[in-house]
């Protein structure tokens, strides 16, 4: 099995950690791990550790762009790029997108589901209630309904007490 992790962090705090430990989960099953995050002077350290466990890292920069000003051009499609290209070089067999807010990440997830990759989405840091667009819902429940290679796709908010390497089952298509 081949897990890409990916979250579009520039710092390490509580969300990065929670990714290297799914990292760990991971290599302790015998599988094949990758991981892929911005690199930044303040990931550095969580680059080093990752390899240290034998994840293997590919740089990734799909952080948030400040400001709405021509976000589609500065963001949302560069995003779906490189995403595409590292889902294109990697190949997993699952993607574990942790997504330290609720609005970030949505390029990267949309493409996991137009690839038709398994994806297990975790949404770390999610208030008690969140405004979102009525299209930007739809895709969601679009992704969210999909079957991938047998797999349902998984959406899973603030799961310290899940498992998300556990929560992959076959469902009878």
């Amino acid at each position: 099995m081949k897990l890409l992790i990916i979250f579009p962090s520039e710092i390490r705090s509580g969300a990065e950690e929670y990714a290297l430990t799914i990292g760990k989960a991971g290599i302790n099953q015998g599988w094949e791990v990758n991981a892929a995050f911005p690199q930044t002077e303040k990931t550095i350290s969580l680059i080093k550790d990752f390899q240290e466990i034998g994840v293997t890292y590919h740089p990734l920069d799909i952080a948030p762009v400040d400001g709405k000003r021509l976000k589609l051009f500065r963001e949302h499609i560069p995003h779906c790029y490189r995403t595409f290209s590292l889902l294109e070089k990697v190949k997993p067999d699952v993607v574990h997108l942790t997504v330290p807010w609720p609005f970030w990440c949505f390029d990267t997830l949309v493409t996991c589901a137009v690839l038709n990759i398994p994806t297990v989405v975790v949404f770390q840091l999610f208030p008690g209630y969140y405004h979102y667009s009525k299209l930007r819902l739809k895709a969601y429940q679009w992704a969210y309904n999909r079957k991938q290679n047998g797999l349902q796709y998984r959406i899973i908010i603030d799961t310290l007490s899940v498992s998300p390497l556990k929560s992959l089952k076959k469902n009878s298509a």
